[in-house]
Formats: C-alpha cells, structure tokens, sequence
C-alpha cells in the first residue's frame, strides 16, 4: 500500500489540489481498511458462533446498508438538488428504461457477491476470505491502467504499483503453500498438562 500510494504521490506531484485529494483519499482507505477486517471477523462470529445463517445475514445487512444509503441520497436530494446527480445539459438524454436496467443488473451482481462471500465466510473463516479478497488486486489495478488512465493520472500504470501487486501476489502464494502444508502435516498431540503437587499438612 505504501509503494502504490508512493506512485500515486509521484504522478500527480505539483498540483496541489490532487495532492491533497490523495491524502484524503488515502486516509479513507486505511480507515475503511480497518472497518473491513472487523466486518469479516464480527461476520464470522455471528455465523460460527451465534449461528446465525449467511443468507439471512447478508439479507438483514442488505437491508439496514440500503436504507442508509437510501436516507442519505435522500438527504442530498433535498438539499443539493437533482443537478447532484444529472447534469443538467444531459437530462433529455437519460432513459428512465436504460437506467432502471443498469441498477436492476447491479442490485443482482451485488446480492450474488454479498451470498457468496458469506458462505466462503461459514466455510473457510475470515483469514482466507479477506486472503482470497485480496487476489482482486491484481483485476482492480489492471483495470484502473486499461480503463481510467486517460481521465485520471494517478490510474496509470507505475513500477511502484506494479512491485505493490507483485508483493500482494506474493503473500497469497505463500499464504496458500503454508496452508496447504499446515493441512497434510498430522496434528500435534496436545501438550501434557502437570497436576499441582499435594501439600503436606
């Protein structure tokens, strides 16, 4: 994260309104970072321990994110206005049909990633998922370079961003060969424990 960061910092050296968009962006990372890893954990224990079932689980998360998210758009609806949202030169050119598509397509491709994320969680623990998470990298930086890199600098490619994927690729290979060792070793038999002498009265 540092070497991408690094690399961002260094592409949009001199403007100092992207400078200090970075650094709040980079802020916001690291604090949505840490949320994240206390999601998978607390998702976990929820399922494992509370017993409750990951569908329904990912259903009452859904539910309590999108009316959030729904209050807060409404929020700004109300006070900035639709102009937020639309701009204004284009408003003859949006299709009500097009768009209601586009949002029915993503609501799909959310629930069916929310449903399989919390049955990887039931299945292998919140370490390997937040592991097998992180293999997204790899797409999400290939993508940033091929789609965004023309609208936005900080997007294209850097050997900085590359040697951070490389390290990332890295840990997943090694996380794998380690679990996967771990699994044929036998297990340990568990360690003796010593009964506290009598004392002589």
């Amino acid at each position: 994260m540092l070497l991408n960061t690094g690399g961002s910092f260094a592409q949009v050296k001199g403007d100092a309104t992207a400078t200090s968009t970075m650094i709040v962006g980079v802020i916001a990372c690291l604090c949505g970072t840490i949320l994240h890893a206390a999601m998978f954990v607390y998702s976990e224990v929820a399922i494992k321990r509370v017993g409750i079932e990951p569908l329904v689980l990912s259903a009452s998360m859904g539910i309590v994110e999108t009316s959030c998210l729904a209050a807060w758009n409404l929020g700004l609806l109300a006070t900035e206005g639709p102009e937020l949202y639309v701009d204004p030169r284009h408003t003859g050119d949006v299709d009500g049909t097009y768009i209601l598509t586009l949002y029915g397509g993503l609501i799909l491709v959310n629930a069916a990633h929310a449903w399989s994320f919390f049955n990887m969680l039931d299945q292998v623990g919140a370490v390997s998922s937040a592991v097998m998470k992180g293999a997204q990298v790899v797409l999400v930086f290939a993508s940033s370079v091929v789609f965004f890199c023309q609208f936005q600098a900080s997007q294209c490619f850097s050997w900085s961003k590359a040697i951070a994927v490389a390290v990332v690729v890295a840990g997943l290979l090694i996380y794998a060969y380690s679990t996967s060792q771990d699994k044929a070793s036998p297990p340990k038999p568990p360690a003796a424990t010593k009964l506290p002498k009598p004392e002589l009265v």
